[in-house]
């Protein structure tokens, strides 16, 4: 008999403190039918499952200043050690701070092989698609993806979740 082994591919996850970061992960998972167990190592929470060859790295919340911002270079020099595959960038709205804007533009510039898309989480207006446009011409051809991961009540009921099948198309081809 032959046996299939389908090497592990890696994501790393960042965005500001309630960017929707843990939720994208997970809402993933739920979209693919997998659960995923995490842990933390060096600073990170790395999501994996025994049934699933995807490997997500969390970096921890970005909070405001240039410290934070350069916390998450360093986390993402160590993960390209790693072998990460992409980037994925949270947004918990269409508004972008300028020090985010760096970040990206940093990450674009000096990791040129890796897959980097924004997350536009939390996004329940009409809108979205225009957002993610003109946040995408904004951030120089930056994928911009809008997102929701997990179905969200609201006072008229519920939104469903959508998105993370444009995700899957970006990340996986």
């Amino acid at each position: 008999s032959i046996a299939c082994i389908t090497p592990n591919t890696r994501h790393a996850v960042a965005g500001k403190i309630a960017a929707g970061k843990t939720t994208l992960i997970e809402g993933f998972g739920h979209y693919q039918g997998t659960a995923f167990s995490h842990r933390e190592e060096n600073g990170n929470i790395i999501y994996a499952s025994a049934e699933s060859p995807l490997i997500w790295y969390e970096i921890p919340g970005i909070g405001i200043g240039a410290d934070q911002i350069g916390r998450v270079e360093t986390a993402l020099a160590e993960l390209t050690a790693h072998e990460i595959a992409a980037f994925i960038y949270c947004l918990g709205s269409a508004r972008i701070e300028p020090m985010e804007e760096q970040l990206l533009s940093y990450i674009r510039d000096n990791y040129p092989a890796l897959r980097l898309l924004v997350a536009l989480t939390q996004s329940a207006d009409d809108e979205q698609a225009l957002y993610a446009e003109q946040l995408s011409g904004l951030l120089g051809g930056i994928q911009v993806i809008p997102v929701l991961a997990m179905d969200k009540k609201i006072q008229v009921g519920t939104i469903a979740a959508y998105g993370l099948d444009d995700m899957e198309r970006c990340l996986f081809g």
